[in-house]
């Protein structure tokens, strides 16, 4: 297959002509075929109103990618186009009329549309390098994601919903008792990943293994100051805050131990913190809220005896907020293909590579409607298969477990033949053997705080198929929260 792509190589004097050419979104234009496509691109929870600033930095550039969706695939034609919003309005166009242009594949059954922003001009097979070292500029540090498997509209125009794919941690910080000024403050993350491959296929993340220290943008205001900083949706071991003042010829340090934090994709975390000559107050709640929505649930991140109004002790309930069981049916049917999911909006289910299969078999599973099935996976990447539940609801609770019911055809084969990830990070599955051939038994796992996607992959030789039924998640969270 190959796109309508307007490039005529032989007529190199005209592009060098045109190459300062840098937009034009004039249906118009006599150089273009009139159904060239043209996108609009919103940023997830912010709106433009009227006599406000740009929805979009004027001139900003997205990388738009075509893929077959079916086989999970970027389309050789069209990789890294840019396109361009002049006004900033959202209203993106080819930001070269004769390299850029788009025009929709008519002989692919199931196109899907993949951007990224902020452009980069170096992009290997999808692949965007994620350098968060310096902080200075945030605005070139936060990636956003958009999709789109919208079918060829009449006005020729694909509408893309961009979502923020890193975490942001904002400090609003005071001086207290001991301290008049912030003199020269400098706040640092320790021993953070700074570096990733993030391919745009499956919106993974690949961790350079090096830890370095970043040092956050720091603003004064009145009263204090904000520092903010981008970083990786993922644990560390030994992270911390680190606070340095100086008070007259000395430099003071704080620490805040955030080792056990999660740092969720798409979140902005925000602490109110106040620094004294001999401590640091934090605040007992956090708000973590969508990067860009007003909208936002409070959390507990320093649980030692945490008050609620009155100044009394939060109680805290364990509470199941996700449970899955997949339903039932008449007939086996594909995951993408069935609407009849126990969670509803906002969760998405969805599947990698290779479409699984919800099926029926009351023979052996009597009782159990449908259950997922992974086939044996025989040692290949095009074998790979992955259970992908996402944007599920977390917020409020910690102390998370997860549990499912796991069954497979080989009673040499383990819990762990299965991988488990929690916001792209591994989490560890018991390694040993089930009980019995074709018997579901029940796997309990803790999970961490903040977890809003789950992904069941097998990505390694199995010895048969393998089957996944009633995936549940429970927490603790204040009494209060219903």
């Amino acid at each position: 297959m190959r796109f309508k792509h307007t490039i005529f190589a032989t007529l190199s004097f005209l592009m060098a002509m045109f190459a300062a050419c840098d937009s034009d979104d004039d249906k118009s234009d006599p150089d273009l075929q009139p159904d060239y496509l043209t996108f609009e691109g919103t940023i997830i929870g912010k709106e433009q109103g009227e006599g406000e600033s740009p929805l979009w930095p004027v001139n900003n550039i997205i990388g738009l990618y075509a893929t077959n969706a079916d086989e999970k695939a970027i389309l050789s034609d069209y990789q890294n186009l840019r396109y361009i919003t002049e006004k900033g309005d959202g209203k993106f166009a080819p930001g070269n009329k004769y390299t850029d242009v788009i025009y929709y594949p008519e002989d692919i059954h199931n196109v899907q549309f993949i951007s990224y922003s902020p452009y980069r001009t170096e992009m290997t097979s999808g692949v965007y390098k994620v350098d968060l070292t310096q902080q200075s500029n945030q605005h070139n540090l936060d990636l956003m994601y958009a999709e789109s498997t919208q079918t060829k509209p009449a006005d020729n125009l694909i509408k893309l919903d961009f979502g923020h794919e890193l975490s942001k941690v904002v400090f609003n910080i005071k001086a207290g008792k001991g301290l008049s000024a912030l003199t020269n403050l400098k706040v640092t993350v320790t021993n953070l990943k700074a570096k990733a491959d993030y391919r745009l296929l499956d919106r993974s993340f690949k961790e350079e293994e090096t830890v370095t220290d970043i040092v956050m943008k720091t603003t004064a205001v009145d009263g204090g100051a904000i520092s903010e900083g981008i970083i990786l949706p993922t644990e560390a071991a030994e992270r911390k805050f680190v606070f340095r003042v100086v008070i007259g010829n000395d430099t003071k340090t704080f620490e805040i131990n955030a080792s056990e934090e999660v740092f969720p994709r798409g979140k902005k975390q925000t602490f109110d913190i106040t620094l004294e000559r001999n401590e640091v107050i934090l605040d007992a709640k956090s708000t973590i809220e969508d990067w860009g929505l007003g909208s936002s649930e409070t959390i507990i991140i320093d649980p030692t005896k945490p008050t609620g109004e009155g100044g009394g002790e939060i109680e805290y309930v364990t509470k199941e907020f996700f449970a899955e069981t997949f339903g039932t049916g008449a007939a086996n049917i594909k995951l993408d293909e069935y609407t009849g999911f126990d969670m509803s909006s906002p969760v998405v289910y969805s599947n990698g590579v290779v479409r699984l299969d919800l099926q029926l078999q009351p023979d052996r599973f009597p009782d159990n409607g449908y259950f997922l099935t992974m086939l044996q996976h025989n040692g290949t990447p095009a074998s790979e298969k992955t259970l992908i539940i996402d944007n599920i609801p977390s917020e409020g609770y910690q102390d998370m477990v997860l549990s499912y019911d796991y069954a497979a055809g080989n009673v040499d084969m383990k819990f762990g033949d299965l991988t488990l990830k929690c916001n792209g990070v591994e989490v560890a599955l018991p390694d040993q053997k089930i009980k019995n051939r074709d018997r579901f038994e029940g796997v309990n796992v803790n999970i961490p705080q903040g977890t809003t996607k789950i992904e069941f992959v097998q990505d390694r030789a199995t010895l048969s198929y393998l089957r996944l039924d009633n995936i549940k998640i429970k927490g603790k969270t204040a009494k209060e929260n219903k």
